[in-house]
């Protein structure tokens, strides 16, 4: 399903040298966007669950995956199984594989994979065991299956699965607890410890067994203090420092056993620290606020930064990141503030973009990309809106295959959504508004498949997705149902909704 699901996500093309999935492919740098069904283009949280499908919290509902489309969840007052609230903040999942949701205004809500509904936990005024707030910033998953969530004006709640209640950790003046009720994140390093990043008041170490709080915050007269109090991210690496992304001082690193903190303002110029991430290879990941992203070489001790730069060909599609999250291939996901969606290979750090050119002609055809398909010599086949491009990975050369109205043995159609190549070598390929199309690399002559008025032609011209079968059948996503396609007869058989069958 994975090598099927990286190939339908690319409109930006970056490929550097390794491998994906079955695939001898040069690693993408990716994007999705509400064209593709995102319901909405800020991403908050990205996660991956037990059965492999991709998660995203936007502001308009919760988003799912699967390779081919996106299934969105969002909230139905009348219906207590659907999410609560459809501004969706967090996402984690519990040491179980259960996935839970975080969201603005409606508490925190558990998914049932199986039943595709949802358990909502708000807050009941006047019980202690619900949660503080329904303003949820964070949740992280604990080591021993507790659920912690950052409330906005509630401190921080942990839930206990064996007991189905909530303890509540909140400010107090006077007394030792949490330096405010207003907390962003939240994490829990590998002893158990909690870290909390409040909104005004810096970190709080919290140790749950024994309930007591340590805070650290900006003391102007201490360079080796925390360097601003807004925190937004925590992490801890592979050598048991932490790193704390603050909201106007930059980046942290903080020593346990000295109790001091080092800040990067020479290494990154960039103030907002928005998100952090550590790899698979132990890097550190650092997300900024107009700065683009930031990576740290666990090797050379190094910051890498790439940025959106119209004149580089290593570039960012936006410059303001909000989240990352890597998933079990290695690929780093990296969610934008209007950009939509970036990603990237952790093997490499060199991108190569393919985009289209004005002034050169061995260029791409159309930055607009809807499909991209590898085929048996490792040729990228690149589909957009004015056309294919045939990009030669050896050669560094592109061929170009466009509609021509003179020719009906052309593209039918410039508005490519889909490729894949058969067993015998020939080429289909799915178009927007144009049906679809065998393409004959021996003789160079495409064969259109339209819709027409005999009872076994295609059900419309509009194609979304195909996919290939290995008795040399073909499925294809349409406007208008689903279509099985069988090469040999050239006959299609149609499969639509008909309101009246409840089969």
């Amino acid at each position: 399903m994975y090598k099927n699901f990286l190939q339908q996500i690319l409109i930006l093309i970056i490929l550097l040298g390794a491998n994906i999935g079955a695939q001898n492919l040069d690693v993408r740098f990716d994007h999705l966007t509400r064209e593709d069904g995102l319901s909405h283009g800020l991403i908050y949280s990205i996660i991956q669950d037990k059965q492999g499908y991709i998660w995203f919290a936007t502001q308009d509902g919760l988003n799912k995956y699967n390779g081919y489309k996106f299934t969105v969840f969002q909230s139905d007052k009348n219906d207590p199984t659907a999410l609560k609230d459809n501004w969706i903040t967090s996402l984690c999942n519990d040491k179980d594989g259960e996935l839970w949701v975080s969201t603005w205004d409606g508490g925190l809500n558990k998914y049932n994979s199986k039943t595709q509904t949802f358990k909502q936990f708000t807050h009941t005024d006047g019980d202690e065991n619900s949660i503080s707030s329904n303003k949820i910033q964070t949740i992280v998953a604990g080591k021993n299956g507790d659920v912690w969530a950052a409330s906005w004006g509630g401190g921080v709640a942990r839930f206990n699965k064996k007991t189905n209640t909530f303890t509540n950790f909140k400010h107090i003046p006077g007394v030792n607890s949490i330096a405010e009720n207003k907390i962003y994140t939240v994490y829990e390093d590998k002893d158990g410890i909690i870290w909390i990043g409040t909104n005004k008041n810096g970190i709080d170490r919290l140790d749950p067994k024994t309930g007591k709080v340590k805070n650290f915050k900006n003391d102007p007269l201490n360079p080796n203090s925390l360097s601003y109090n807004y925190v937004l991210a925590i992490l801890e690496d592979d050598n048991d420092m932490m790193w704390v992304a603050t909201y106007g001082g930059g980046l942290n690193l903080f020593n346990k056993k000295t109790g001091t903190f080092k800040n990067f303002k020479n290494e990154i110029k960039d103030l907002l620290i928005t998100s952090l991430l550590k790899d698979s290879h132990g890097n550190i990941w650092i997300g900024s606020d107009g700065g683009g992203v930031y990576l740290f070489d666990k090797k050379t001790n190094q910051f890498l930064n790439f940025r959106n730069n119209p004149l580089v060909t290593s570039s960012l599609n936006d410059n303001r990141i909000w989240s990352f999250f890597e998933d079990r291939s290695g690929l780093v996901w990296i969610g934008t503030f209007t950009g939509g969606l970036n990603i990237y290979d952790t093997k490499k750090n060199k991108f190569k973009l393919l985009n289209k050119i004005p002034t050169e002609q061995n260029t791409l055809i159309d930055n607009f990309v809807k499909a991209v398909y590898e085929d048996a010599k490792q040729n990228l086949w690149i589909g957009t809106n004015n056309g294919i491009s045939i990009f030669d990975t050896k050669t560094n050369n592109y061929k170009h295959l466009m509609h021509n109205p003179n020719n009906a043995n052309s593209l039918s159609n410039n508005r490519v959504r889909a490729i894949l190549q058969d067993k015998n070598q020939n080429f289909w390929i799915g178009t927007w508004g144009g049906g679809l199309n065998k393409f004959n690399p021996n003789t160079g002559k495409f064969t259109r498949y339209q819709k027409d008025s005999t009872k076994n032609s295609i059900s419309d011209n509009y194609v979304r997705k195909i996919y290939y079968e290995k008795q040399n059948i073909i499925w294809l996503a349409t406007e208008l149902g689903l279509n099985r396609f069988d090469p040999s007869t050239g006959q299609f058989s149609v499969y639509q909704h008909i309101p009246s069958d409840s089969q």
